[in-house]
């Protein structure tokens, strides 16, 4: 076996992983840098996708020498591993998967019925906007543990529109902004021509049907693939996040890339693409190659040749100097009867 490349190849794939999706987050964070967008929302999205980045760096290289080290010490472990990290999903959990599935599909229906019925009888036209007042609120309280100042965006925007021939005009209020940059909205209006509610408000019933519809899709595929734990898990911080990102960005739709909250909501579908990305990673090169050692649970290793262990065990001897138990986070020695390791604290296994 040869580790150096194992470890080589698992960094290299976590940096593909992490990749794509730190690129979609950066590109969002200049283009509202670019237009003077900047705020804590948007700043800390990028500082996270890195910190992530560099936390999964930090525990795959760690868990990797370590893991080395262990298993030179006790080749056959190798073949263990690959079986443990080449497990098919259990049919149990491809039940549940689909189970999942099936929700999400109806969660899509609900959402499709819901802005059928509030746009029913509705016509969408476009708006100009011509003016528009806003202004973020901090309010300071005290309380036991000290000072805590929250802060809350309200937005009034006057538009104008034209209806059978008639000029008219609405004052559209948000509260997830304090400003937007576009001239013009989409707005609904009923029968008379009277404003009813901006084009996202409504539209983002539609916009969660499709984010669901699309998850029970791929939830459905990974129970009759049976694929692993990262697409799951990716595909559900995907809905997540992008369900998210609608609801904070539907007032004022058309103002979306401007928001700085979409910038934040963004974040976590992209963890869910990075978690998506791995998956498929795995399934071209295989788990042992994309995560190297990391996570894997070697319990014990042997601290002398395989041969001597027999020998000494055909002499009679029971010393427990023939085994040495190990923390299977860390691989630091444990005592036999410790509850939990003294290097890094986790609960042993029993």
């Amino acid at each position: 076996m040869n580790n150096l490349k194992t470890h080589k190849y698992s960094i290299i794939y976590l940096t593909i992983a992490y990749l794509i999706p730190f690129i979609i987050q950066a590109v969002l964070f200049g283009y509202q840098v670019s237009k003077g967008i900047v705020s804590i929302w948007n700043i800390m999205s990028v500082v996270m996708i890195i910190f992530l980045y560099g936390f999964a760096f930090k525990r795959v290289r760690h868990a990797n020498i370590n893991g080395e080290e262990r298993i030179e010490r006790r080749k056959e472990d190798f073949e263990k591993v690959k079986q443990e990290l080449s497990k098919k999903v259990t049919k149990k959990t491809r039940i549940i998967v689909f189970l999942v599935a099936v929700a999400a599909a109806g969660l899509s229906v609900l959402f499709h019925h819901l802005y059928a019925t509030k746009t029913e009888g509705l016509e969408l036209v476009n708006s100009k906007v011509v003016d528009q007042w806003g202004e973020t609120t901090v309010v300071t309280e005290e309380t036991d543990e000290g000072i805590e100042q929250t802060e809350s965006d309200y937005i009034e925007v006057s538009v104008e529109y034209e209806f059978n021939g008639e000029t008219k005009g609405a004052v559209i209020k948000a509260t997830t902004t304090n400003k937007i940059y576009v001239d013009e909205l989409k707005i609904f209006v009923d029968a008379e021509g009277k404003f009813v509610a901006d084009y996202g408000r409504l539209a983002v019933w539609k916009f969660e049907s499709i984010a669901f519809f699309s998850f029970a899709c791929f939830m459905l595929l990974c129970a009759i693939l049976g694929l692993g734990t990262e697409f799951i898990g990716g595909a559900a911080f995907m809905v997540i996040g992008t369900a998210f990102m609608f609801i904070v960005a539907s007032p004022l739709f058309e103002n979306f890339l401007f928001n700085d909250m979409t910038c934040f909501t963004l974040l976590f579908a992209n963890v869910g693409v990075c978690l998506i990305l791995t998956g498929l990673l795995c399934l071209i090169f295989g788990k042992y190659a994309v995560y190297g050692l990391y996570n894997t649970d070697l319990e014990y290793v042997p601290t002398e040749p395989v041969e001597d262990m027999y020998y000494n065990n055909a002499q009679g001897s029971h010393s427990n100097d023939i085994i040495e138990l190990c923390c299977d986070n860390c691989g630091e020695p444990i005592g036999e009867n410790d509850k939990f390791c003294g290097n890094c604290g986790k609960k042993l296994n029993d």
